[in-house]
């Protein structure tokens, strides 16, 4: 529909008109933009009988809690994908037999007065073991995601070694031989003749040092754990962000998880996160650059802050969580501002859409709890 109404657009402009393109083209491409979007849905639910099986399959990948009580045929198809897409399918299959199960046992148990205890006992251990065999499909599944999300990453240190590439990257990884070589107090007091030249750069006070902080603290705490696994600094700079784009697959695929309450949906999610090109570009081994943390930091923070406004008890824990989060967000990378502002949009629209004290409660004590952790922390980064 948008190519469509571009194509009108365009042929209805003044150029396109100079070079004699019959106005009744415009008119053509204006009716079949307006009409085609009317006719497909039209068409979708006139042959929703016809379609059954495909809208069937449909729901299943996106939600499969809708498809409780129904059967499910797994079929495999000889493709690179079988094993992967059988295994989805089976779990599928499980999720829905565990609750179709429980449903059926529910209604056995309420149209009888007097229920047997053991054939109430067998129901429920068949609906723990069913869950049981569909999480053991599963885990392997998030494994394999991690796994290949890892591998991905690593593309560029198998090709041409553990070489920091691009201009900040080497910035940042002097920077952060500096905050190894002279400790704390020297790096924020650190003024730099060879950047900004001729005026120097204060680095102390120009840099978002998390990312320098936490290449560190890696480093020495493998040199701690002897040497058999002790690393060089340029080695850890280069797998760090290879390291974190895993990190943050998997708070995505624990923040879907949260919000949807499908393994489905954050298997699905994960996997989209593992090879989105726009992740993958900011977390290439040896990209040694602030977006590849402050990922894992965003991601986190959306996902303590959706806990902490799940209205249970003590969920203002999370909420602290949340807020100590977006301080590493902060510390790490200047994007902080996004998460800020989607997080008090979040929270206002839950204020303004939520009813009951309960609701209201939750939603300011996590809020609060929030922005004052993470304020508090954040403005001891000297940005």
């Amino acid at each position: 529909m948008v190519v469509l109404l571009v194509v009108s657009a365009t042929l209805s402009s003044r150029d396109s008109l100079q070079r004699d393109v019959p106005r009744e083209y415009f008119v053509v491409f204006l009716f079949l933009s307006l009409l085609l979007p009317f006719g497909f849905s039209c068409l979708f639910f006139a042959s929703s009988s016809l379609l059954g099986p495909v809208r069937f399959a449909t729901f299943a990948l996106i939600e499969p809690d809708l498809l409780c009580g129904e059967s499910v045929v797994v079929r495999v198809r000889p493709s690179a994908y079988g094993v992967l897409e059988c295994a989805v399918s089976a779990s599928l299959v499980i999720t829905m037999s565990t609750k179709s199960a429980s449903k059926n046992a529910a209604q056995a148990t309420a149209k009888s007065k007097a229920p047997a205890k053991p054939a109430v006992n067998a129901s429920k251990q068949s609906s723990t073991g069913l869950w049981l065999l569909g999480w053991a499909i599963k885990l392997p599944i998030i494994a394999w995601i991690l796994h290949q999300a890892y591998t991905i990453r690593l593309y560029a240190i198998k090709n041409y070694g553990l070489v920091i590439h691009e201009f900040d990257p080497w910035f940042n990884f002097r920077a952060t031989q500096y905050l190894a070589d002279n400790g704390w107090q020297k790096f924020f007091s650190w003024f730099d003749y060879m950047s900004w030249y001729p005026l120097g750069r204060p680095v102390g006070t120009t840099i978002y040092p998390g990312m320098q902080i936490t290449s560190v603290a890696i480093f020495d705490f493998l040199k701690s754990l002897g040497p058999e696994y002790e690393m060089s600094l340029n080695d850890v700079c280069c797998y760090v962000p290879a390291w974190f784009g895993v990190s943050a697959t998997a708070f995505v695929g624990l923040l879907t998880y949260e919000s949807m309450k499908s393994s489905t949906m954050a298997i699905a999610a994960a996997a989209i996160m593992a090879i989105v090109p726009a992740h993958i570009m900011r977390s290439v081994g040896g990209g040694y650059d602030n977006e590849s943390i402050a990922m894992t930091a965003m991601c986190a923070t959306f996902y303590f802050w959706v806990k902490s406004v799940s209205g249970k008890r003590f969920s203002w824990i999370w909420g602290i969580l949340s807020g100590l989060a977006y301080f590493y967000m902060v510390a790490t990378w200047g994007g902080y501002i996004f998460v800020l502002n989607m997080i008090a949009l979040h929270a206002l629209i839950l204020a303004a859409t939520t009813s009951g004290l309960k609701g209201q409660t939750s939603i300011y004590l996590a809020y609060t709890v929030f922005y004052i952790v993470g304020t508090s922390l954040a403005i001891q980064v000297r940005w």
